[in-house]
C-alpha cells in the first residue's frame, strides 16, 4: 500500500476510534497520575448558625499496597479528618475505613482505577484548619491534605466554589484539585454566597491567568454575564460506580447560591480567575483547568513531529521544520483541529488517542538496540491503527515472525525478527 493511502486510512481510523480506543486500559509508565486528590466544599447546612463540610476524595489503586487472597487481591485503607479551631483545638475527628478487592493483580496497577468518595461533617460556624491523613492497613500514612475554612475581612464565612462536571445524565464533582477537567464536555460552578439585595444580579467573568514559560494550548475567550442568585438551594452528594454526583435540593436553609450551570466547556488548560460583582463586593477565586493524564510524547514540540511524520505528507513535513520551537506547539494543535470529532469543545479526542498511543508504544516495544519503541516499526503500526484484536507469533524460515489482526479494518500486518532482536514490517494484508 502506498504511503499516501496508509496516512488517509489511519487518519481515518483515528478520528472514527478515538473515543473507543480511549477506553482501553494501557498502563505505560508514560501516563503520569495523580494518586492523591483531595478537595472540600462547603455549605450552609439545614441547622441555624452551622456550616456542611463535604471532604471529596480520589485515591489511585497504584498507589495502594494490595495483598493477594484466595479469590484475588485486596486492600483496607484510613482516611482520618481532624477538624481544628482557630486555637489549635480538636473540635471533630471523623474516620473512614474502606476495603478494595479485585480479581487480578493488572487491576490493582490499572491507572484508570479509582476510589471514589466523601466525608461529610456538620459544625458550629467558625474558622478551622482541616487535616486529612490516608493511612494504609499497616497504618502507616500514605499521604496528607490541608484545609483552611475561615471568615474574610468582613466577618462573613467565605465559602469557595464546588466545580462541577458534566457527564451525559449526571452533573460529577469534578474530583481534579481546585479546578475542573480539560476533557469534560460542560461545567457547572455552585458558589454559597451572602446575598441582600434580592433585586441585583450577580456579575461574573472568567478569564485565563498568563503564565510565563507555560505551553500555549490555544485561545481563551473570557465568559462574562450577569444572574440572578438562587435561593434555598441545598447540594446533596451521592456516590455511584463512576464518581459522586451531584442532586439540586430545595431546601428551607434562606441561603444564597451563585449557580452557573452546564455550560460548554470552551477552556484549554491553565490558571483562570473567576471574578463576582455584587451588594458592593468582589470576590475572585482562582482555580485550575487541568489535562488529566496527558501523554507525555506532548511535551516536546520536536518529538511531537517526529512522531507525527507518520501521518504527515513530506510537504507538510518540510513545512513544520520552518517554524520556531515557540511556534511550533500552536502550529501543531492547529493541524490536529481538522480531526476533532468534537470540534465545539477545545479538548481533541483524536491528539490525545495518537499521542496516548505514542507513550504506550514508546515503552512497550522497546528493544536493547531500539530505547524509543514509538520509532519502531511495531509502534508506528501501534501508533497508526492502536492495539490489534489479535497477536499471534510463529517462526518460519528459522526466523520469528509475529502477525498483528485487526478484524474491524480487515487487515493484518507481519513482522519478522531480525538479527538486533528488533521486528521490522515485511508484509500487509488487506
Amino acid at each position: 500500500m502506498k504511503r499516501s493511502l496508509i496516512i488517509a486510512f489511519a487518519l481515518f481510523t483515528i478520528f472514527i476510534f478515538s473515543e473507543c480506543y480511549s477506553q482501553l486500559d494501557r498502563n505505560s509508565p508514560n501516563r503520569e497520575v495523580n494518586n492523591f486528590i483531595f478537595d472540600f466544599f462547603a455549605q450552609p447546612s439545614h441547622t441555624p448558625d452551622s456550616v456542611e463540610i463535604i471532604i471529596f476524595y480520589k485515591i489511585a489503586y497504584q498507589a495502594l499496597l494490595f495483598s493477594q487472597q484466595e479469590t484475588g487481591f485486596s486492600t483496607n485503607f484510613q482516611l482520618e479528618a481532624t477538624f481544628r479551631d482557630a486555637n489549635g483545638i480538636i473540635r471533630r475527628r471523623a474516620n473512614l475505613f474502606d476495603t478494595i478487592i479485585v480479581h487480578t493483580f493488572e487491576e490493582t496497577k490499572s491507572v484508570n482505577n479509582f476510589r471514589f468518595g466523601f466525608i461529610k461533617q456538620t459544625l458550629p460556624l467558625s474558622n478551622y484548619f482541616v487535616q486529612i491523613q490516608l493511612l494504609d492497613f499497616r497504618n502507616q500514612a500514605l499521604h496528607r491534605s490541608n484545609f483552611q475554612f475561615s471568615k474574610d475581612n468582613q466577618g462573613s464565612i467565605k465559602f469557595i466554589p464546588l466545580f462541577v462536571s458534566i457527564g451525559k445524565e449526571n452533573e460529577y464533582v469534578s474530583q481534579v484539585a481546585n479546578g475542573l477537567s480539560f476533557a469534560s464536555p460542560g461545567f457547572s460552578f455552585y458558589l454559597p454566597i451572602k446575598f441582600q439585595n434580592s433585586d441585583e444580579k450577580i456579575r461574573y467573568e472568567i478569564t485565563k491567568i498568563n503564565e510565563k514559560d507555560a505551553v500555549d494550548w490555544g485561545d481563551f475567550s473570557p465568559i462574562t454575564g450577569e444572574i440572578e442568585p438562587i435561593t434555598n438551594l441545598y447540594l446533596s452528594f451521592e456516590l455511584v460506580n463512576t464518581g459522586i454526583t451531584i442532586s439540586k435540593i430545595n431546601s428551607d436553609t434562606k441561603k444564597t447560591f451563585f449557580a452557573l450551570s452546564d455550560k460548554p466547556n470552551t477552556f484549554v488548560p491553565g490558571s483562570y480567575n473567576l471574578i463576582l460583582k455584587y451588594c458592593d463586593r468582589l470576590d475572585t477565586f482562582s482555580f485550575r483547568v487541568v489535562w488529566e493524564n496527558i501523554p507525555k510524547s506532548l511535551r516536546d514540540p520536536q518529538y511531537m513531529l517526529q512522531v507525527m511524520e507518520y501521518i504527515l505528507t513530506d510537504d507538510e513535513i518540510k513545512r513544520f521544520r520552518t517554524f520556531k520551537k515557540r511556534q511550533l506547539p500552536q502550529k501543531l494543535f492547529d493541524y490536529w483541529k481538522r480531526l476533532d470529532p468534537t470540534p465545539k469543545t477545545p479538548f481533541n479526542e483524536a491528539m490525545n488517542e495518537y499521542f496516548t498511543r505514542v507513550d504506550y508504544a514508546s515503552i512497550a516495544f522497546r528493544t536493547s538496540s531500539q530505547n524509543d519503541g514509538a520509532l519502531t516499526d511495531r509502534g508506528m503500526i501501534y501508533i497508526l491503527f492502536g492495539p490489534p484484536d489479535k497477536i499471534r507469533r510463529f517462526h518460519q524460515n528459522n526466523k520469528l515472525r509475529e502477525q498483528w489482526t485487526y478484524s474491524q479494518l480487515i487487515k493484518e500486518y507481519t513482522f519478522e525478527q531480525i538479527s538486533t532482536g528488533n521486528f521490522r514490517l515485511i508484509q500487509i494484508k488487506e
